[in-house]
């Protein structure tokens, strides 16, 4: 017997019991399905129990004794390390041969083409340009290309007055260039001439978006009566139509932008004021406050395009100013009926009498501030 053998007397024991154990249920079985009486059954199990326990423990120490198909802890231990190094050098060999494998695909010929062409184009984008030399002075170029037996190429009239280097090309050459700093002495001399004569475009002082400067602008209008109500500083609806109402009657374009044109015109001192017309006007003065009518009434708003109110709207096609009043033909329309009225507006300090052919109204002046919302 080998040193070290794993098999021992208790182990044997145990495994003969536990075997015997299974042997004598078995034998127990088949007693009773041959005699049918568990009697005879019972006693052929228990009989052969016993014999056969310690026959098992017998055959399992002869074999335990016999060397064959066994080997030592030293043996198994070599055996064990010769497995884990068989395993180790086959797993440096797949690596090897992965990157084996990954060498060979960087160094395919179609990836290196690939790869160097992205380095050349990178190099391209990051390359500084060349750097530009300022000319001479068109002067000193052109005499000292007119110099007898010495010819200035087309880079020596790029580079600085202080180059002295002189090179001799083919006379081509020379004429060709000659030619070329003729051409830029005539355009540069025409070109300040050109500068002169384009007309600069003024811009006007204020800016509309800044609420100061349009507070101004506004308060200018509301002073010459186009605009109907009081300066906030807000651009809006009723600041737009004033002033394109203001430039319609000061030979201006008849359109919201502000220009210097239009600031100078809106801003000097000989600047007329509106028709006295234009403003705010209610049947009577609970009319002027939405908040203190009750009778339902409705104020209304006269520009020099138009008057409306409510979903009454009448443009002016023309007006004509009288020693009456101002005679005006409007084109009216609500949402039911158009028509033409021939209106005559008169003024009374701050009493209006407009007077058409459906009849006569008379309104009052509404004081400033009242904001009125035309209807759509």
């Amino acid at each position: 017997m080998f040193i070290g053998a794993w098999e021992g007397h208790h182990r044997s024991w145990v495994k003969a019991i536990s075997w015997r154990l299974a042997g004598s249920l078995d034998t127990l079985i088949l007693s009773y399905l041959v005699t049918r009486s568990f009697v005879f059954a019972g006693s052929i199990a228990s009989a052969e129990t016993i014999t056969k326990i310690v026959l098992y423990y017998v055959h399992e120490r002869t074999w335990a004794a016999i060397p064959w198909g066994k080997s030592s802890r030293k043996h198994r231990a070599l055996y064990n390390a010769c497995s884990r190094w068989r395993t180790r050098v086959a797993q440096s060999v797949r690596t090897a041969t992965d990157l084996a494998s990954r060498l060979r695909n960087v160094l395919h010929p179609a990836k290196l083409a690939m790869i160097g062409s992205f380095v050349v184009c990178f190099v391209i984008v990051l390359t500084p340009p060349p750097l530009r030399l300022r000319s001479s002075t068109p002067t000193e170029t052109l005499s000292a290309s007119r110099q007898p037996g010495v010819e200035v190429t087309t880079a020596e009239l790029l580079q600085p007055a202080t180059t002295t280097t002189a090179v001799h090309p083919p006379r081509e050459a020379s004429d060709a260039a000659l030619a070329q700093t003729e051409l830029a002495l005539a355009l540069s001399s025409e070109t300040p001439q050109i500068l002169k004569e384009t007309p600069s475009v003024e811009n006007a002082r204020r800016n509309l978006l800044n609420r100061d400067h349009a507070k101004e602008v506004q308060q200018r209008l509301f002073q010459l009566g186009y605009l109907s109500v009081s300066p906030t500083g807000v651009w809006g609806p009723h600041s737009r139509n004033a002033l394109r109402a203001f430039k319609s009657d000061h030979d201006l374009a008849a359109d919201e932008n502000w220009d210097n044109a239009t600031e100078r015109s809106l801003f000097s001192g000989s600047v007329e004021a509106a028709e006295p017309f234009v403003g705010i006007w209610a049947v009577d003065a609970s009319a002027c406050s939405p908040g203190l009518n009750r009778k339902g009434l409705l104020p209304a708003v006269i520009d020099g395009k138009g008057a409306w109110a409510g979903e009454t709207f009448c443009a002016f096609e023309t007006k004509k100013h009288t020693a009456e009043g101002w005679n005006v033909v409007a084109s009216c329309s609500n949402p039911h009926d158009r028509w033409t009225a021939k209106v005559r507006l008169t003024i009374n300090s701050n009493q209006l009498t407009w007077t058409s052919e459906r009849g006569s109204q008379s309104y009052l002046r509404c004081q400033p501030g009242l904001s009125v919302a035309r209807a759509s």
